[in-house]
């Protein structure tokens, strides 16, 4: 997963050449870590326009990245209202987390057959730091990080796409 924390998506972001999917993908990530991190909020409307002017991007990455999040569960598509960041209840919170625990014990049944030396070394290192790891937002990248590797070594396109 790519941090955006203190990525300004100027004039220089468009310079950078990035693909159509890439930059879904990386408005996607956007989108997500404001829901996560609170800037965004349950029940909050996502405004399409306003969204592509804060990230100097045009409007049709938005709307992809928009819809992504909608088949994903993470907003809410109101017909002639707009789109809303999801409320989750705790039913919706335990299902979540179930369904997670399901796709990560699957990869890490299949990347326990398939993991090279250097991808355990890397999952190794993440470990360790998250051990040390006193800063809420740093453990949770390196968590996710870790769990990212896990999936990449498992080598299932599927699981990839479920877990992402």
């Amino acid at each position: 997963m790519i941090d955006f924390t203190g990525i300004h998506f100027g004039d220089n972001f468009m310079r950078k050449k990035i693909g159509k999917e890439t930059l879904r993908k990386e408005i996607c990530s956007y989108i997500r870590d404001r829901i996560a991190d609170g800037t965004y909020q349950a029940g909050e409307r996502i405004v399409e326009t306003r969204l592509a002017k804060e990230l100097h991007v045009s409007q049709a990455p938005v709307r992809e990245a928009i819809l992504e999040l909608t088949a994903m569960g993470l907003l809410d598509e109101h017909p002639y209202s707009g789109t809303y960041v999801r409320k989750l209840t705790p039913a919706d919170i335990q299902d979540i987390y179930q369904t997670r625990a399901f796709v990560e014990e699957r990869a890490a049944q299949l990347a326990s057959k398939n993991i090279t030396d250097t991808q355990l070394a890397e999952a190794e290192i993440f470990l360790r730091k998250m051990d040390v790891s006193s800063d809420w937002n740093v453990f949770t990248d390196l968590d996710v990080n870790f769990h990212a590797l896990i999936i990449d070594a498992a080598n299932s396109p599927s699981l990839k796409r479920l877990w992402e």
